[in-house]
């Protein structure tokens, strides 16, 4: 198999342009002695050659011995490469972020033009169309994708996944693969279609942003409702469904309610409160991939509009229907006494 020519896959603060810290081939890599002439202390100097091993080591299953056409699914090469490495981060020193010197959460969220406005990055798609329409293939292939991989992993779950990827390994080891391929796999791990999970993830132009359309509380009945919309759904192909917090607090800061939530697309919440809410928020933390114009703020909030029966039993929307009605019969009936 021929070597292949290579985008730097992690500078930390990157050297001259064209600087390679390391290369993969077939049952060979190499960690580049530039590593040495880099200005940092010693600890991170070791840091970066110890990524760099074990990132051309992660290419021996992923391309060498599991192969992908590059030019049309070339994230897969590097997208699974780099979660391994992330992998081996988590298991050796117990953080999955320790090689990433950008964080991906963090570049992914806020992936922008110069103006501040999102930017499309299908991951799927060949590297003719990424060149094309002069979209960024390092960070499609070394940021987003493997934050993909991992939101997969963590929504099934990391044992799925790992026996997934052992299988997707035994199942195509010396062939091509394709990412069809890899969601078969992970679909009979887990006994189920996973098009709800690929689709959105790898197919889509932008992430989901999330804000309120509503939120407001019934006192009479102690009911909250919210209802949270992703306002990039209509440039998609594909609705997102994932998991984030949602928290209610009332006007003493105190926490109403604190659970984990699946939101698709559009959702709306009804929640019984024993106590007056003051504020809603949507939490993202580390695990909601999300469009973000502020890598700092990762929640939205909103107050809480009161509802209150104008009539008790009544409810506010009944009346304004009996108002209008009554107000069109009043205008026709006028109407008709004038002719």
């Amino acid at each position: 198999m021929a070597c292949k020519h290579r985008i730097p896959a992690f500078r930390y603060r990157s050297g001259a342009e064209g600087d390679v810290e390391g290369m993969e081939y077939p049952a060979q890599v190499y960690a580049s002695e530039i590593i040495d002439t880099y200005d940092y202390p010693l600890s991170i100097k070791k840091q970066i050659l110890e990524k760099a091993i074990v990132h051309e080591i992660a290419h021996q299953w992923w391309y060498n011995l599991v192969g992908f056409d590059e030019v049309d699914w070339g994230f897969l090469d590097e997208g699974l490469t780099c979660w391994s490495t992330d992998y081996y981060a988590r298991h050796y020193y117990n953080n999955w972020e320790y090689f990433q010197f950008t964080k991906y959460y963090e570049r992914v969220r806020t992936h922008t033009n110069e103006v501040g406005l999102p930017l499309p990055a299908k991951v799927n798609q060949s590297a003719y169309d990424l060149i094309e329409d002069d979209l960024d293939w390092v960070f499609i292939s070394y940021y987003k994708s493997p934050l993909i991989f991992e939101k997969i992993s963590r929504t099934l779950g990391q044992t799925n996944f790992t026996i997934g990827l052992k299988n997707f390994f035994d199942d195509y080891q010396f062939k091509i693969a394709l990412l069809s391929d890899l969601q078969h796999v992970l679909e009979n791990t887990v006994s189920e279609s996973l098009d709800w999970l690929f689709f959105p993830w790898f197919d889509n132009d932008f992430l989901p942003k999330y804000s309120f359309y509503k939120c407001s509380y019934d006192d009479s009945a102690n009911i909250l409702n919210v209802t949270i919309e992703d306002e990039n759904e209509i440039l998609n192909l594909y609705p997102y469904t994932q998991q984030a917090i949602l928290q209610v607090y009332d006007s003493g800061n105190s926490i109403l309610y604190d659970e984990v939530v699946w939101i698709n697309s559009t959702t709306t919440f009804l929640i019984t409160l024993t106590s007056s809410p003051d504020r809603v928020r949507l939490e993202y933390g580390n695990d909601v991939i999300v469009e973000l114009s502020d890598p700092a703020k990762t929640f939205i909030e909103i107050s809480v509009t009161k509802e209150k029966d104008l009539i008790p039993g009544y409810e506010i929307h009944l009346l304004l229907i009996i108002c209008l009605l009554s107000l069109v019969y009043l205008i026709y009936k006028k109407q008709f006494k004038h002719k």
